[in-house]
């Protein structure tokens, strides 16, 4: 005992080199660097952080980055309840451990651990979506996963960001038509859409970021206060011109640029979830306000009240139902819109590991300028494969809608009743083993063609989109 007592001494720097040598042979304890690391090991496991510390602390004096030593030091001070200390030995760690994934990984977890204790619970969140960069299974990004979901459950913020790159075949949502027939004041013309009202090509560029805060919670309940930016442009891949008037009475072409088609959003929002006294599910109300613009002009101000009800019926399928009201102000006009809409959707879990969901939507929009009013449905199917194929996650979806106009009217030209028919499909690929940070690039092919009575709204679209999601 009296010869591990000296080894713990000198790990400290308390006793000089030579008093080990001094000591007589039957009385010291001769350690390999193997068997010191191990003997450190085992007092952290037994949680005594002290006499890991000192072993620790000596095998570090012989070689300043001994990873194993490093995270052994660190480990005991968390353990002793000082992450403050434990910092730095994990961000060593962290540095020379470029060529260890396992350990790398649990560098990253330690720091992780430091800024929990902390209450940074941002930051931890941050260090564990670095630490599944260096996951090698399943397991381990499910651990990763949970830990993830606990502490975002106790942080009282939220942030979301999404962004997404797509080739277009119709960035403008163009017709695929040239022209079509109308009347004016009962007489019957023939009209010819400039490019701007034609599909033109290009990259959508979209982008989105929610941050939020809790306000209050209880065991049953939460309320978030929260701020939504969204944003979208496009990058135009062929030349287009549209016709104006000039001052002095003639036509003239102007160049279509993809920033005319540009749309961005401010909203502040309020939701409040809920549990019921049933416990099956969740009641969701929330509210926002909201100010867009389009081309980089002032366009709308709008409002929005709605409430969502969950349910879960065995483990096997959820329920969705919800409803909402919505207002919109044109700012360049008095034109006032009021939508009220209902939306449900019933999602399985099939036997064999795939999803399916379902879905339906229906909408009114009432306004004092007739060609905005409008009545329309959506269906909507949603497949996704519960394994991988190959290398990719696939998931896939197709909706139908019909939605019908009472006046259609386009350039001051009316057409009666406007009846639009359309079907969209979209087929996405993820790669969950490229994923950086917990996020998973996906790429997604989509495609949409809209039958109308009237040739302006008559579309096809074609597109491959680019977007990054959190697996967390």
């Amino acid at each position: 005992m009296r010869g591990l007592l000296v080894i713990f001494f000198l790990a400290l720097g308390v006793l000089p080199g030579p008093v080990l040598s001094e000591q007589p042979a039957d009385q010291r304890v001769d350690l390999t660097i193997d068997e010191a690391r191990a003997l450190a090991l085992q007092f952290l496991e037994a949680g005594d952080s002290y006499r890991a510390t000192v072993l620790a602390d000596g095998l570090l004096q012989r070689d300043p980055n001994d990873m194993q030593a490093l995270h052994v030091k660190a480990w005991a001070a968390v353990l002793a309840g000082a992450p403050v200390q434990a910092r730095p030995s994990a961000w060593k760690l962290y540095q020379v451990s470029r060529n260890d994934p396992a350990m790398r990984q649990e560098a990253a977890k330690l720091l992780a651990k430091v800024a929990y204790d902390r209450q940074n619970y941002g930051v931890a969140m941050w260090w564990l979506r670095r630490a599944s960069d260096f996951a090698t299974h399943p397991e381990e990004l499910a651990e990763i996963a949970d830990s993830i979901g606990n502490i975002r459950s106790q942080s009282p913020w939220r942030i979301n960001l999404a962004f997404s790159a797509t080739p277009s075949s119709n960035v403008n949502g163009g017709s695929s038509e040239t022209g079509g027939s109308g009347e004016w004041f009962g007489i019957p013309i023939e009209l010819r859409y400039d490019d701007s009202a034609q599909a033109i090509s290009g990259i959508e560029i979209g982008g989105q970021l929610d941050v939020a805060y809790r306000v209050a919670r209880s065991d049953k309940s939460q309320t978030m206060l929260g701020v939504r930016g969204l944003g979208s442009s496009a990058f135009l891949t062929e030349d287009a011109f549209r016709e104006v008037m000039s001052a002095d009475g003639d036509r003239e072409q102007i160049k279509v640029r993809g920033r005319d088609f540009s749309y961005q959003a401010v909203e502040i929002y309020l939701a409040h979830s809920m549990r019921p006294a049933s416990g099956n599910g969740l009641y969701v109300l929330s509210g926002r306000l909201g100010h867009s613009w389009s081309a980089g002009s002032p366009y709308t101000a709008y409002s929005q009240i709605e409430v969502t009800r969950y349910l879960r019926f065995g483990d096997k399928m959820t329920a969705t139902l919800g409803a909402d009201i919505r207002q919109v102000d044109y700012f360049d006009s008095d034109i006032r819109d009021l939508t009220p809409s209902l939306q449900g959707e019933l999602a399985f879990d099939l036997p064999s590991g795939d999803g399916l969901a379902v879905g339906l939507s229906i909408s009114d929009t009432r306004s004092n300028n007739a060609p905005n009013e409008s009545q329309e449905a959506e269906l909507s199917l949603n497949y996704s494969l519960g394994k991988p194929v190959g290398a990719f996650e696939i998931s896939g979806g197709i909706s139908a809608n019909v939605e019908i106009f009472d006046v259609a009217n386009l350039g001051g030209t009316r057409f009666g009743e406007r009846k639009d028919y359309g079907v969209n499909g979209q087929l996405t690929l993820g790669l969950p083993e490229a994923q950086v940070m917990g996020f998973t690039p996906n790429f997604t092919i989509s495609a949409g063609k809209t039958w109308s009575n009237v040739n302006r709204f008559k579309t096809v679209d074609l597109g491959v989109g680019f977007g990054w999601e959190s697996r967390f």
